[in-house]
């Protein structure tokens, strides 16, 4: 576990850093772009039996906070998505078919269908009686990576429907 959360992310966020420090400043801002991780509400709070995770998950945040500092000067952002207990699959294997995958994505949540393609919520008691789909955490990441929040940096944002 500690090998996958933090080794993976240091060695890409420091080599990513590397590449674009070098890149020419774009737009009127003069960025060079988003470093973000991906964390997880678990890095948040804490969660009953789950400490291991918890570590992790907020040595990420860590990350993307100090990155945030040391990399700023160089006009880099770098942010974390946060994403609670979102909807997981676990039928596809390891080289899922695209097609099925969009299928599968555009299944209603409370579909029996949506059970039967390999889905389960893992909180659905939060704030909007469901998960958070794999396209919403997709839009949190691709918000952060544009322009749009250019003035917007270290920040950690929650994809939890309110659980966090």
């Amino acid at each position: 576990m500690l090998d996958a959360d933090i080794g993976s992310t240091w060695t890409f966020g420091t080599y990513a850093h590397q590449l674009m420090a070098k890149q020419e400043p774009r737009g009127s801002n003069g960025s060079r772009r988003n470093i973000f991780n991906i964390a997880s509400g678990a890095g948040t709070r804490g969660v009953s039996r789950l400490a291991a995770s918890c570590a992790m998950k907020h040595a990420v945040i860590g990350l993307a906070r100090a990155w945030h500092q040391d990399f700023g000067k160089n006009n880099i952002r770098v942010h974390a998505v946060a994403p609670g207990g979102s909807v997981v699959l676990w039928s596809l294997g390891f080289s899922p078919s695209l097609i099925m995958l969009k299928a599968r994505l555009q299944l209603q949540p409370t579909s029996s269908a949506y059970r039967e393609a390999g889905f389960f919520e893992l909180t659905p008691k939060n704030p909007l009686g469901r998960s958070a789909q794999p396209v919403e955490i997709g839009r949190a990441v691709a918000f952060l990576l544009s322009d749009e929040p250019s003035g917007v940096g270290s920040e950690i944002l929650p994809v939890t429907g309110g659980y966090t």
